[in-house]
């Protein structure tokens, strides 16, 4: 998929850009972490343009299945905010122990963002991992 076409997705839909963001950062974190333990040189996750499409379309479907839970508590969140929703998204659904919960501020009450919380699927946890090719994909 071209980088014209992500910007586009990432404009009609800013939590696929929260979401997507936070889990290769997270990856990155793992990596730094790994690589100095075991004395070698660190890989790079990539970017929100150029992880592998199959990434990219993973976030996208955790986001709609999100949004379509969520429904009427997403709708006056503005860009930035939605943006935020996704990494929280994505916090939870990795099994962090962080997310909507911890920024009641940012979506308005502590109830909201329980509420919110408690939409996230829960149960099977994604992870993010790096490919035999040195990708980021989601298990």
């Amino acid at each position: 998929m071209q980088e014209t076409a992500r910007r586009a997705a990432f404009r009609s839909e800013p939590m696929i850009e929260g979401f997507l963001s936070c889990a290769l950062q997270d990856l990155q974190f793992m990596e730094m972490d790994e690589s100095y333990m075991e004395e070698r040189e660190e890989r790079d996750s990539g970017t929100i343009y150029t992880c592998p499409d199959e990434t990219f379309c993973r976030a996208v479907d955790e986001c709609a299945r999100f949004r379509t839970s969520a429904g009427d508590l997403l709708a006056d969140m503005s860009c930035d905010q939605l943006e935020r929703a996704g990494a929280d998204l994505y916090l939870e659904r990795a099994g962090h122990g962080a997310g909507f919960s911890d920024r009641p501020g940012i979506y308005g009450s502590q109830e909201v963002a329980d509420s919110m919380s408690s939409m996230v699927q829960k149960g099977a946890d994604i992870s993010v991992y790096f490919g035999d090719d040195g990708q980021a994909y989601f298990g």
